[in-house]
């Protein structure tokens, strides 16, 4: 693999670390903080994460509507809006808000997957780098998760990481806007309108498939986790949704309810 291929590939994964990885899942490792800190209610983390889904639908419909914008240009408003977002939910907030923030956050997360892969396997010709530009949402989530369970073991609030969150976001935009135009000014892309539309075109309707079947998960979870949530007895049982069990650092036993799709996090520090 040459210099500026290995570039391009740490480029369009910075994207995904950012666009998917903070801006779409972080919210699952901070939800039960969330909830202690009342940031959210347990209700309204089902309403955000069915929000988020539908948000991913919306974002892959404009990333192939959007064909006169170039997927690098198109990288680039989608993680300045992604940390844009992030940073929204650093202030205190009416639940009704951050429900819209986080359905906005799904659409750009949506577009930054599309336009990310499509810079880096149809503008650069770099089919080599796929395995590199996806592990980028991996590497987001598990850099994420890490300041999460550091902030919270430095008692930080849902508020404060979030903070956190945005700033770490905000460098690695940074950096991957730099390597994106370091790589198009070694070797300029020279596409065909017709092509580039047709390219893109494909992308967002395998992400298309994809959000719809998250989406109608989320409908089904969302009506479970309500009927689960009269179950809390204290603050100390946190429901963990979505059927993702990212328990922190900071909780150590776990117990899982029989009567329905929640899990219950005691909060008994280390």
């Amino acid at each position: 693999m040459r210099p500026n291929e290995r570039l391009s590939a740490a480029a369009a994964a910075l994207v995904l670390v950012v666009g998917m990885g903070f801006s779409r899942f972080a919210f699952t490792g901070l939800y039960p903080l969330m909830v202690k800190n009342q940031q959210i209610s347990v209700t309204g983390g089902s309403y955000a994460a069915s929000a988020n889904y539908a948000g991913y639908l919306i974002g892959a419909l404009l990333a192939a509507l959007l064909s006169g914008i170039s997927s690098r240009r198109l990288c680039t408003y989608s993680i300045f809006s992604s940390v844009a977002l992030l940073g929204l939910l650093a202030l205190s907030l009416p639940e009704w808000s951050i429900v819209t923030i986080r359905g906005f956050a799904g659409i750009f997360s949506a577009m930054a997957m599309v336009a990310a892969s499509h810079w880096l396997i149809h503008d650069r010709r770099h089919h080599d780098g796929a395995p590199t530009l996806f592990a980028g949402v991996g590497i987001g989530i598990l850099l994420s998760a890490e300041l999460i369970a550091a902030g919270s073991l430095a008692g930080m609030s849902s508020y404060l990481v979030w903070l956190t969150l945005a700033l770490a976001a905000v460098v690695m935009d940074a950096l991957a806007m730099a390597l994106q135009r370091r790589v198009e000014q070694a070797r300029p892309i020279t596409m065909p309108a017709t092509k580039d539309q047709e390219g893109r075109s494909h992308l967002a309707r395998a992400v298309l498939f994809l959000s719809m079947a998250l989406l109608v998960s989320a409908t089904s979870l969302r009506r479970r986790i309500s009927r689960c949530s009269s179950k809390l007895r204290s603050d100390h049982s946190i429901p963990y949704t979505f059927g993702q069990c990212s328990v922190l650092a900071r909780f150590r036993h776990v117990s899982y309810g029989t009567d329905c799709m929640c899990v219950r996090v005691r909060a008994t520090a280390l």
